[in-house]
């Protein structure tokens, strides 16, 4: 059995992580949007393309389905939303879906529930099953169209949505592959963290101070998700509020009341898997253990410069849940210089939705997929 491809892209260095050592393209300055000549056959000009409401329990979600002129039939892959309220014309979902149709893969993009033309509510599951469940139903639409591999069809999900279709694809066997990007391999909490402290460190504050301020989060979060140890909680609180600098990190203080008290235990626990769902359901999710029981290819991509996803973290832990045979082509790929966006990444940490593509990216994703689905003789 052999380990996938854990690679860092750039030009004309080789760079070395984990074990496997990768030439790739570089990321400098943003540029266009990358539409150059294809490497892979059989790239496909137009596609043709259909609505379709899809049913999941008394909710209903809104879909388009883009599949490539031709005889097929073709690998397909569903692309499944972040955290926020998304619809399937948002950039970055439509951008992926025409190119991937463009490029031999027959997509499919879906409203959120609660977002767009679909019904239900994203917030409303105390866990990631429902939304697990909206990218089956979808998934299953996708196989049973026309012109599609039914045994060739996989789940794409970016940020949150990476923890999404993991969960998905350890439940539903008919996923033949996963595409995890900026998403997927650390812990809700460990995500959180990351990006807080990423947001401190990009205002000018010192290690010792952003050191100092997990260790409040640390207490903070623990009551939010237990309604256990208040005293410690607010302890903690106020030795960092008598800090003359506590002005600058108080809006990471995720869990204090606008007033800047805490909600008493007994509102803790009572509204656990309500308001609180950030801290009980979120932070404790791990996605890595879904991702190795799928027993599936993964190709997995992150941005060096993402401010809210940890790139190196997210390589360490899934690279070794993907060493199983059935999971022979996975691909781990770092850009260095790109952030959440898979943009290039701005001063300061901030990003534009609609920007560039960093080079390299769509193809990467694009050939990865035609090449682990080939029909098989």
């Amino acid at each position: 059995m052999s380990n996938p491809i854990v690679e860092k892209r750039r030009l004309g260095v080789i760079a070395l992580l984990a074990a496997a050592l990768v030439v790739g393209p570089s990321i400098g300055a943003q540029a266009a949007m990358s539409r150059g000549g294809p490497s892979h056959e059989g790239v496909y000009a137009s596609f043709t393309e259909h609505e379709v409401r899809v049913a999941n329990g008394d909710d209903t979600l809104a879909a388009t389905v883009l599949v490539p002129e031709g005889a097929g039939p073709f690998p397909g892959v569903v692309l499944v939303h972040g955290s926020h309220q998304a619809t399937r014309a948002m950039w970055p979902y439509r951008l992926h879906a025409e190119f991937l149709a463009r490029g031999g893969i027959a997509v499919a993009i879906y409203d959120k529930r609660g977002a767009g033309a679909s019904t239900g509510n994203y917030r409303e599951s105390e866990s990631f099953d429902l939304l697990a469940k909206d990218a089956e139903v979808v998934h299953a639409v996708l196989r049973r169209t026309a012109r599609v591999d039914s045994a060739r069809v996989g789940l794409w999900g970016r940020s949150q949505g990476g923890w999404v279709v993991a969960r998905a694809a350890a439940r539903e066997p008919s996923v033949a592959f996963l595409a995890l990007i900026v998403g997927g391999g650390v812990t809700g909490r460990e995500q959180n963290i990351f990006a807080r402290q990423m947001q401190l460190r990009n205002g000018g504050a010192a290690e010792a101070t952003i050191e100092r301020v997990t260790g409040v989060w640390d207490a903070l979060w623990k009551y939010m998700a237990t309604g256990r140890d208040r005293d410690r909680a607010v302890r903690e609180v106020a030795a960092l509020r008598a800090e003359p600098w506590f002005g600058q990190v108080a809006e990471t203080m995720a869990g204090l009341r606008r007033d800047g008290t805490l909600p008493d235990s007994a509102w803790v626990v009572a509204n656990a898997r309500t308001e609180l769902t950030f801290f009980t359901v979120v932070h404790p999710f791990d996605p890595v253990p879904f991702v190795r029981d799928a027993d599936i290819p993964v190709l997995g991509v992150f941005g060096g410069a993402d401010n809210l996803t940890p790139a190196q973290r997210s390589v360490e832990r899934l690279e070794p849940a993907l060493r199983s045979r059935r999971q022979r082509g996975s691909r781990l790929v770092v850009f260095p210089g790109a952030d959440h966006m898979l943009c290039a990444a701005q001063p300061g940490g901030g990003m534009q939705a609609g920007c560039d593509f960093v080079p390299g990216y769509e193809e990467l994703v694009r050939d990865w997929i035609l090449d682990r689905m080939r029909p098989r003789d």
